[in-house]
């Protein structure tokens, strides 16, 4: 009996250990949250209440209706939220600036490839000869951890202070780092569209300045005549095609490297590959009149020339000394341009301001100028849209012009300090203005497409039919050229080829399939809704 016992006893100590353990949690979970904790939960319940019965009066498929009715329910879990928004196709990303896309990882091995130095006081890239202790060479900086971890800091935005605004440290970091992308563009270009395959995008379009020196000294030799006019000829005058021919030639280049970072022409091609990729022709609008011209005409020109530039953009600084006081200027070159190359796209950063960042008159017309005068196609940020003359009449403006307003939230954060309480895309969204998310500079930012989506929808409470119709806009509105999927946009009414051809249930026949080979903004519009048909089905259980 005793030795019967002692063979028990370990089983009744661990049952009573058991019931002590159940019993201690059921009093821990009977605890009353703190008063914060509390509110934050029960305003979150309300926020999913509300958000569920919006969804019930809105004109979805069952499909959809499921997708966003499990999205709202698991909106405020983090694992579950990135899982969802990392797998959602996308569409495209129409501002990934090269310049601004890699991480500083890459641009050290870059860096170190180059032969470069870094400055341990700024951590700016030098030439050699290096010196151990006031500006060692890279290849031994991305050995000493603590180096190297200041070194990222430099080129990024991670771990800059909150409570601080970035502007500054965000434009220098291209001042430091700029000498490691030289001969690097190829593998720059690979990184992007490895990331954009992860994360479901299709299309990206990346802006990127090309034969600059060429097109600025073109500039110099060519002046500031009486007319447009005559100092376009003067410029035709004095090499325009040479330049062109020669960004032509780097533009080749480039993408050659690409593809073959990417294994595009063998049997081992990366997802990299599958994903299309154009360039804008980037303008320095800091520059003096006439480079800025002649970088305007040579945008122009190449685009009409190669089909590997999708459209002319203008990069910030907005607030630039040069860039304030010509900026009427510009958009009068830009519309001169417009006139005569009509069909050429164009895409402006403008409104990219804030108040104390420039006189308040600055905040008052660049975004209408940029829309009347310089006929932009889409505006990038249009941050300060409610302090321009008659906000209301503009956006109206935009709607039906078909403006679309691209917005990189992490980078109005990074950049301009910016809460969700400042960025005004509700503003816009409560206008039907259309709008689509970019990621503007994802290394310098530490992000990705993902992370913006994933922004919208909780900063700013934006449900999956928003979400959706933000990577629909992303195609309907880029510079790819041919028709579009739609007949009728606002209503999802597909072209008279494809109507009775459903994406997703199999591949398009007959008349859709040739309407799609020739009209390649469709056929990307077309893969993204099989995208949506087969992602949604995930969840229409």
């Amino acid at each position: 009996m005793h030795n019967c016992f002692k063979l028990i006893r370990p089983a009744i100590l661990a049952l009573l250990l058991l019931g002590l353990t159940q019993a201690a949690y059921g009093q821990l979970t009977q605890l009353r949250l703190p008063p914060s904790r509390l509110r934050e939960r029960l305003m979150r319940e309300d926020i999913i209440k509300k958000n569920l019965a919006r969804l019930k009066i809105m004109q979805l498929n069952e499909p959809e209706r499921k997708t966003a009715d499990w999205f709202e329910e698991n909106r405020y879990n983090p694992q579950l939220r990135w899982i969802f928004l990392s797998e959602m196709p996308k569409g495209a990303d129409l501002h990934n600036d090269l310049m601004g896309a890699a991480f500083a990882e890459n641009l050290l091995k870059f860096a170190a490839q180059n032969g470069k130095c870094i400055n341990t006081v700024n951590y700016s890239l030098e030439d050699p000869p290096c010196h151990p202790v006031t500006n060692p060479p890279a290849t031994e900086v991305i050995n000493d951890d603590e180096l190297r971890n200041l070194v990222i800091d430099a080129w990024s935005m991670r771990n800059f202070p909150a409570n601080k605004n970035g502007y500054r440290h965000y434009l220098s970091t291209f001042r430091k780092f700029e000498s490691a992308i030289q001969g690097h563009k190829g593998d720059i270009l690979a990184e992007i569209l490895q990331r954009a395959a992860k994360q479901n995008v299709l299309y990206v379009e990346i802006p990127l300045p090309i034969a600059s020196k060429l097109s600025r000294e073109l500039g110099d030799r060519a002046g500031i005549g009486a007319s447009y006019k005559s100092i376009f000829k003067h410029m035709r005058q004095s090499g325009l095609d040479m330049v062109i021919d020669a960004a032509r030639v780097d533009l080749n280049r480039m993408t050659q490297n690409l593809n073959e970072k990417l294994g595009c022409n063998s049997t081992h091609s990366k997802p990299g590959c599958y994903v299309k990729a154009r360039f804008l022709y980037q303008v320095d609008r800091n520059l003096p009149p006439n480079e800025v011209f002649a970088e305007m005409a040579v945008g122009f020109m190449l685009v009409k020339t190669d089909p590997m530039v999708a459209g002319v953009n203008l990069s910030i600084p907005e607030d630039g000394g040069v860039a304030i006081r010509d900026y009427s200027k510009q958009m009068d070159m830009l519309g001169y341009f417009h006139k005569k190359f009509p069909t050429v796209y164009l895409s402006l950063t403008a409104g990219d301001l804030v108040q104390g960042l420039v006189p308040p008159q600055e905040l008052t017309f660049h975004i209408r100028e940029a829309i009347s005068t310089a006929h932009a196609s889409r505006i990038e940020q249009g941050i300060d849209i409610a302090y321009e003359k008659n906000p209301e009449k503009l956006m109206n403006s935009m709607r039906q012009k078909k403006i679309l307003v691209l917005s990189c939230l992490a980078t109005d954060n990074n950049f301009l300090g910016l809460n969700n309480e400042n960025v005004p895309l509700t503003f816009y969204l409560n206008d039907h203005v259309p709008v689509a998310l970019a990621t503007c500079d994802e290394g310098i930012n530490r992000s990705d497409l993902t992370s913006e989506f994933e922004i919208a929808s909780t900063s700013f409470d934006i449900g999956y039919p928003e979400l959706k119709e933000f990577a629909r806009n992303s195609l309907e509105y880029s510079f790819l050229g041919g028709g579009s999927l739609w007949g009728n946009y606002d209503r999802l009414i597909r072209v008279t080829p494809c109507l009775q051809d459903i994406p997703g249930k199999g591949e398009p026949k007959g008349k859709c399939a040739a309407y799609l080979a020739d009209n390649l903004r469709a056929k990307e519009e077309w893969q993204l809704e099989a995208q949506f048909s087969r992602f949604e089905a995930n969840y229409d259980h």
